[in-house]
């Protein structure tokens, strides 16, 4: 259908004779148009123009009956079905995205706890075999002290004694609180009776060992 005559109808629809357009004159004038069109279909050879008029049928239907020609928005139970699947499908397929991806977390997790508990395990052993090399150092080392101690003492009972006080006392706490005490228990004051001089020798050639080790 031409411009020219898709803007001559609604100038038609627009104004009456009066120039003021009405509800009852738009019907009058859609009803005689479909007369029109009704008398033009009947014609065996409609010209170019009568077939634009005949063309225009549905527009002038649409003018007087716009409800019974509205279209029907409402979907159907095709489209309400085929939405339904498609939304089933989504949710299945968000389902397995989300399975996955708890799957790779949770193996994700025993990896790193796996790698956490090696590594702790690898530290227990490092400091377990520290522990050993330490106690076998400090074994070693008290058996060559107490070798260098009994050597100038020529293996005197007391010397011994003496050592075996301050090793006690050192385990416990340290070389230094061990010399401490046993100078004080040793020392000349506090037993005016004896001759401490042999076992303050004694204590001081101890420490100077150990402390010099």
């Amino acid at each position: 259908m031409s411009y020219t005559r898709i803007k001559n109808m609604f100038k038609d629809l627009a104004v009456d004779e009066l120039g003021d357009p009405t509800t009852a004159q738009i019907d009058r004038k859609a009803i005689k148009k479909l007369r029109e069109i009704e008398a033009l279909k009947n014609k065996p050879n409609p010209t170019a123009e009568e077939r634009e008029k005949i063309a225009s049928e549905k527009y002038w239907q649409n003018i007087l009956h716009p409800e019974e020609n509205k279209p029907d928005n409402k979907p159907t139970t095709k489209v309400l079905k085929k939405q339904a699947d498609k939304e089933k499908r989504w949710k299945r397929e968000e389902e397995k995205y989300n399975k996955k991806v708890l799957q790779a977390q949770q193996e994700s997790d025993k990896r790193e706890q796996a790698r956490l508990k090696a590594a702790e395990e690898a530290r227990k052993s490092r400091e377990q075999a520290r522990e050993k090399a330490r106690i076998l150092f400090e074994s070693q080392r008290e058996q060559r002290v107490l070798e260098e101690v009994l050597n100038p003492f020529h293996e005197n009972r007391l010397a011994i004694a003496i050592y075996n006080e301050y090793m006690a006392i050192s385990r416990t706490e340290n070389h230094k609180m061990a010399f401490r005490k046993l100078s004080m228990k040793y020392h000349p004051d506090k037993n005016p009776t004896k001759n401490t001089t042999l076992h303050q020798q004694i204590l001081h050639h101890i420490h100077d060992k150990f402390v010099k080790k």
